[in-house]
């Protein structure tokens, strides 16, 4: 007995999930397609797209997009993964790259190589899904909202009562628990892919309070990533 919309062939549904001032995801991006996404961020970080260096630096749950290049400042570090591959690479400044089909490529070889680790194909999928976006004021209006049917965007945001799980939708959440243990030995202390991963899975099924104590890691690794506050805010009103 699932509650969502279809949003992937395989008949998942459209998650809606909140970020945190992605002024690089308007017009200018928005008909590209999209190499992957930013999970990790900090220090001094510079992004450049189409040659034209950004306002704004690069942030967690931004996507990037073929020819953009980074250039990490000292002591900084930005963690990527690529939709198509699964490559997820962890990159430590001084080091300037752009980003290739199926990887970031260095533009200064005085710099450090990246820290490059592959994902199952499961996990590049829930995470990519959650690299979907809304306008950002929409998301300080009206919260974001996950659907049941096809989207009206003028409809309020609506609390949606936990959802009763069989025995098969369980199995696959127990299934998708265990692949996020198997992640948590393979990331770094400040990596939110695993939960990033195990959220989108839970999110098919309204399971908002085990979705909470996630958003709490989350925040506890990367305190300072203002995205993952308003996600905390957003699961708060559904509770």
């Amino acid at each position: 007995m699932k509650k969502y919309k279809n949003f992937y062939p395989s008949g998942k549904i459209i998650f809606i999930v909140l970020t945190l001032n992605l002024v690089m995801a308007t017009s200018a991006f928005s008909s590209e397609t999209a190499l992957g996404m930013i999970t990790q961020v900090s220090g001094r970080v510079s992004y450049i797209h189409k040659d034209k260096k950004q306002n704004e630096p690069p942030e967690s749950f931004m996507n990037f997009y073929k020819g953009d290049k980074i250039i990490l400042e000292p002591d900084s570090l930005l963690q990527l993964i690529f939709f198509e591959n699964g490559r997820k690479e962890t990159w430590e400044g001084p080091a300037s790259f752009y980003l290739d089909h199926l990887k970031g490529v260095a533009i200064d070889h005085k710099g450090a190589a990246p820290k490059i680790t592959s994902l199952p194909a499961i996990v590049t999928n829930e995470v990519r899904r959650t690299s979907k976006i809304v306008n950002i004021s929409r998301l300080q209006t009206s919260g974001a909202v996950i659907v049941r049917g096809q989207e009206n965007k003028n409809d309020p945001a609506q609390s949606i009562p936990p959802v009763q799980l069989d025995v098969s939708e369980e199995r696959e959440i127990d299934l998708a628990k265990n692949t996020y243990k198997m992640l948590l030995k393979n990331s770094s202390k400040t990596d939110i892919t695993p939960e990033l991963y195990l959220f989108s899975v839970l999110a098919d099924y309204d399971q908002f309070r085990e979705m909470s104590g996630l958003i709490e890691t989350m925040n506890q690794k990367q305190p300072d990533n203002s995205t993952i506050q308003e996600l905390s805010r957003w699961l708060e009103s559904q509770m």
